[in-house]
């Protein structure tokens, strides 16, 4: 699931950093060729469930502070 999300979201930005915190996945990218944080959120919930238990919600995107997934 981790490795989908990032290969997502290096398709569009250099993903520098992430961590995993129980069940939160923060990404910290720069470079960003997505047209919006609201594209990102809908590219990244397009995924749906990637192996886990549930679809992925998205509890915040900024373009200043990376993105938050829990």
């Amino acid at each position: 699931a981790v490795e989908t999300v990032l290969r997502t979201l290096s398709g569009n930005a250099t993903v520098l950093a992430y961590q995993i915190d129980g069940t939160k996945l923060s990404v910290l990218v720069e470079r960003s060729g997505w047209a919006s944080d609201t594209v990102a959120q809908a590219s990244l919930a397009a995924l749906g469930n990637v192996g886990v238990a549930s679809a992925i919600t998205i509890t915040a995107t900024t373009s200043a502070g990376g993105i938050g997934l829990a």
